[in-house]
């Protein structure tokens, strides 16, 4: 199985789709290949065997749903690095450890702790991965609605921007 032509990188936006909904595409961050040891300790990522670093950010940012109540960190590996938003004093998110089967990737959302991700329904198949995901086309603000608060508003300063 290929990811044009190879296997996604670490840190990677990927578009997939899930076996039980194929009709349905997904957007999340590659965070393990396969063969690598993924755990979670108070909401920190710890990849074979090695924490990854945090650097806290502006938290008034287009990218930060509610500055109030979540912290917009960079999630460092490394060689590879992605913004992530964490909520402010959350803790006891643990998961795993888990090794990744071979021929599949470990995948969490950058909202993390409001994602639906590879904690809760599993590793992924690379057959699965449709492509790498390079614009944000829609971004919506589900913490500002409009219409008596049913719907979210369009955050403008992010659409057709570059994903990092």
């Amino acid at each position: 199985t290929t990811f044009f032509e190879r296997l996604p990188g670490r840190g990677d936006l990927v578009v997939f789709t899930y076996p039980n909904q194929p009709d349905v595409n997904y957007v999340k961050r590659v965070i393990a290949l396969p063969g690598d040891r993924v755990q979670i300790v108070d909401n920190r990522l710890i990849l074979n065997n090695q924490p990854l670093r945090y650097e806290r950010l502006d938290s008034i940012s287009p990218e930060n749903p509610n500055p109030m109540l979540f912290d917009l960190v960079i999630e460092n590996a490394g060689k590879s690095f992605w913004p992530v938003i964490l909520e402010r004093g959350a803790k006891g998110h643990d998961f795993g450890p888990l090794v990744v089967p071979p021929g599949e990737i470990f995948l969490l959302g950058d909202n993390r702790d409001t994602s639906d991700d590879s904690r809760y329904w599993g590793t992924v198949p690379v057959s699965q991965i449709r492509g790498k995901a390079i614009l944000i086309w829609l971004s919506v603000d589900w913490q500002n609605k409009w219409a008596d608060n049913r719907f979210p508003r369009v955050r403008w300063q992010r659409m057709f921007s570059p994903v990092r």
